[in-house]
């Protein structure tokens, strides 16, 4: 082909009305940036064909887009990742496949435009085939391709007929299997697994699988739905065990067992079932007795995970009763009860009564693996029970609100990443964005809520303290009017929930003349449910931004992209880190051994904080357990003083917020008169005369309940709590020391944490330990990284002195050489003077 018509081609593409170029994404073969196609492959031929009607002919040029640096942006599927991944590129490859084992051009063709169409059809028109209601709910549908309540397990009609476009997803695979060699099928399977997942996984963005590599899928739907969906779709398929040991074993994570994914659930709640499982699954060999203890583990855990906090009792003020079932009675649990209990809920009580059954099943050498879950358990409990009580503060706060207050909610949103409208969005720092919703009465309407969202972007990534106070700083002087006090809700976050910005609230009556009445740390990933929302609303607008052309490429187009959000100003601020500065603008002399910031003791345990401004602790600093429960910590001016160093006012760079032009408004729900919900059966409330009526023919239970008085509370938790936990005697330390250094001196001796942890036992075997001193696998883990670094830091400073050694005595023959080296040039120039 001549120069001239590749120069045509190429100086089309130069066009920014065809194509956009990548500014990160380079083709492998050219190594030149990747060039993402703005319209149809057909419409771009028309076009090119009409500028150069003597151009290249449509063959070579279709072949130039499809072999080339060029993305189809309508295969793209959008171009989020997992469009991407798993929309556009099994076709992708699926094609190439199809060319490289392929001779027959006919044949060939053939494979390429079914699968083109299959393309177009599940990127085009698939989700036109849906039904919703207009309130947002799906009916039973027919056809049990396009039946949304069957794709989400809720189904309970037959179907009686399939479509035969969607069809052709499967018969496709089926097809390609009978014309390619059998050595393909890994991969043609692989194919189409990716191109299903959607439906019925969500994929970790950075979690993996430990053994394969491969990132965490969590299963969107119950275990037997999907076993349901797969065995309509391949009847002929694996059977049921296969398909369920694969879920178990595999990189699958059951979203319902994971409890909402935060930590705590993860490894407190999900984490100890899932390893009782494999040990029941390791020690038993009788199917059945297997099978019946699976069984109990898997509904005490959907127990647990959905039905328990339901048990509890809150009034609407936010505070709690006395109950009669000791183990729902919150009073209890947070160690403020002062009566009697005379009946436990069965339900709960399997908790303990499994796990004295598994005692009785497993060998000796198992009860500290089951004290360990248990006691993991214990602590996954307490986090739900204050999850629970927790999470209704929010709404006996705004019970408080009056003409003059305000209820702040607080919450850092994800960073938000640089993007243009046809790149994937990875690989970039970004920028933080922080948000402030004020909740203050409506000034028109005393039956709403006016809510002000501030919105602050920053390129300075680091969350802690300072970031935190200068953030405030600029909310309080946007605020207008100011109120007279607030409360704060947030999570407890180390940004928050840290000593230092403790004590610099304390002068935030003095900078700002407002009252901060109290701050309530909600359990992590809890809670902020409005926040929440409103972080969907700026992922949504910011994507919106990005579809319709724009780029995300500065700070700036994060104001653009929501400028026109409810209620919401933004703005752009930049933390001032130069404490030196700071010290000159508050006239404070510069002290070169000023204080570092010190943990306050307990600190983690205290979930409400308040700073009184008048009555006797006034300028103290109040802590106590819980909202309502316990008594008040209270910290003077002079312990403050002790916690940290000298207190600067924050004086951030901030640009001017952005106006809104609408306003965002709630109703507020109707204050009712406060009542329990009663449970006739578990949950009913004693009166005093009826205590004392019944008080002769019911036995106290308190004494015999496993749990003791305030066990929900952080301050009694073994598990979670920094230094809580029990220490590895000097005796077991040699030993792990030994085992160490062997490994140190011969890397065939290496020993590993598990391998380490069976030694220990086969020396309780023999003994020369109690079992009581074995540590955990997890401990051990802990123990190496701790000893590994002192061994190292030992070594490197051995060294260290031994290379100064060195040094020193180099340098003083050195010097002594040197000396009487220069002795004779001064005698020679003394020579020569003479003569």
């Amino acid at each position: 082909m001549s120069e001239v018509k590749e120069k045509e081609f190429e100086l089309f593409f130069t066009d920014k009305a065809n194509v956009n170029m990548s500014s990160y994404k380079v083709d492998s073969k050219t190594q030149l940036p990747i060039l993402y196609i703005k319209d149809q492959k057909n419409a771009l031929w028309n076009k090119f064909s009409a500028i150069y009607p003597d151009g290249m002919k449509r063959t070579s040029f279709m072949a130039r887009l499809q072999n080339g640096r060029f993305k189809y942006r309508e295969d793209l599927g959008g171009l989020c990742l997992t469009c991407n991944d798993y929309g556009y590129q099994p076709f992708r490859d699926l094609i190439e496949l199809v060319i490289t084992n392929f001779s027959n051009q006919t044949q060939k063709n053939n494979l390429i435009h079914e699968l083109e169409n299959l393309q177009h059809y599940l990127r085009r028109k698939y989700e036109k085939e849906f039904v919703i209601n207009k309130n947002g709910t799906i009916n039973h549908t027919d056809c049990i391709n396009h039946c949304l309540q069957y794709a989400f397990g809720e189904c309970t009609q037959q179907h009686f007929s399939r479509c035969p476009e969607c069809d052709k997803f499967f018969y496709i695979f089926e097809d390609l299997k009978t014309k390619f060699d059998i050595k393909h099928y890994p991969k043609l399977d692989e194919y189409q697994e990716k191109l299903i997942y959607k439906a019925n996984v969500n994929m970790s963005s950075y979690k993996v699988d430990s053994k394969t590599q491969l990132p965490i899928l969590y299963i969107k739907d119950q275990k037997n739905a999907l076993w349901n969906k797969f065995s309509a779709i391949y009847p002929d398929g694996m059977k049921r065990t296969s398909f369920m040991a694969r879920l178990q074993n595999g990189r699958f994570k059951y979203r319902e067992d994971l409890g909402g994914l935060c930590l705590t659930c993860n490894d407190y709640g999900y984490q100890p079932f899932r390893d009782l499982i494999e040990l029941v699954i390791t020690n038993f060999s009788n199917q059945t007795q297997k099978n019946n203890l699976i069984h109990e583990l898997e509904n005490l855990q959907h127990y647990l995970r959905r039905k328990y906090e339901k048990e509890f009792v809150i009034n609407k003020n936010g505070t709690i009763n006395h109950t009669d079932c000791i183990n729902h009675c919150l009073q209890y649990a947070f160690g403020e009860c002062t009566q009697q209990h005379f009946s436990r809920c069965p339900e709960c009580d399997k908790f303990f009564y499994i796990f004295e059954d598994l005692k009785t099943k497993f060998d000796i050498k198992h009860y500290p693996k089951l004290d360990e879950y248990q006691e993991k358990l214990i602590c996954y409990l307490a986090h739900q029970t204050r999850k629970s009580y927790l999470n209704t503060q929010f709404n006996s706060i705004l019970y408080e609100l009056d003409n003059y207050g305000a209820i702040i909610i607080v919450d850092y949103k994800m960073r938000i990443l640089s993007a243009t409208a046809r790149e994937t969005k990875s690989g970039k720092r970004g920028w933080t964005l922080h948000t402030t919703l004020v909740f203050r009465k409506d000034k028109n309407n005393n039956e709403k809520l006016d809510i002000q969202a501030y919105d602050h972007w920053s390129s300075d990534t680091k969350q802690d303290a300072w970031f935190t106070a200068s953030y405030f700083e600029c909310v309080f002087l946007s605020i207008n009017p100011k109120p007279n006090w607030i409360k704060i809700i947030s999570d407890n976050g180390g940004h928050y929930h840290n000593s230092e910005l403790m004590v610099i609230i304390s002068c935030w009556y003095d900078w700002y003349n407002i009252e901060v009445r109290g701050w309530i740390f909600l359990e992590p990933g809890e809670a902020k449910t409005t926040v929440d929302s409103h972080h969907a609303v700026i992922a949504h607008a910011i994507k919106r931004y990005i579809r319709v052309g724009h780029s995300l490429t500065n700070g700036e187009d994060i104001e653009k992209a929501l400028h026109n959000l409810s209620g919401t100003s933004v703005s752009h601020i930049e933390p001032d880190r130069d404490i030196n500065k700071l010290t000159e603008q508050d006239n404070v002399p510069i002290n070169l051994e000023n204080k570092k910031s010190k943990t306050i003791p307990g600190i983690s345990k205290w979930f409400e904080w308040t700073w009184p401004i008048t009555g006797e602790f006034a300028g103290y600093v109040c802590a106590r357990s819980l909202p309502h429960i316990g008594n008040w910590i209270n910290f003077s001016p002079a312990q403050i003083s002790n916690f940290c160093g000298t207190i600067h006012r924050p004086s951030p760079i901030a640009s001017e917020p952005t106006k809104t032009n609408s306003s965002w408004t709630m109703p507020i729900s109707k204050k009712i008169n406060l009542k329990l919900s009663i449970n006739s059966t578990e949950n009913r409330i004693l009166t005093t005369s009826e205590k004392m009526e019944t008080d002769n023919d019911l036995v106290s239970i308190d004494h015999e309940f496993p749990l003791k008085k305030g066990w929900a509370l952080k301050e009694n938790i073994k598990l979670g709590n920094k230094g809580g936990g029990k220490r590895i005697s000097k005796r077991v330390v040699q030993y792990l020391q030994g085992f160490f250094l062997a490994g140190n001196l011969r890397a065939v001796n290496h020993y590993s944490p598990e391998n380490m942890h069976v030694s220990l036992l086969e020396l309780v075997e023999e003994g020369e330990l109690a079992l009581e001193e074995i540590p955990t696998v997890k401990t051990i883990k802990g123990w190496i990284g701790r000893y590994s670094a002192s061994f190292k830091k030992t070594a490197s400073e051995r060294a260290l002195v031994e290379s100064n050694k060195e040094n020193k005595e180099n340098i003083s023959e050195t010097n002594v050489e040197g000396n009487s080296s220069q002795i004779e040039p001064r005698k020679r120039q003394k020579k020569d003077q003479n003569i």
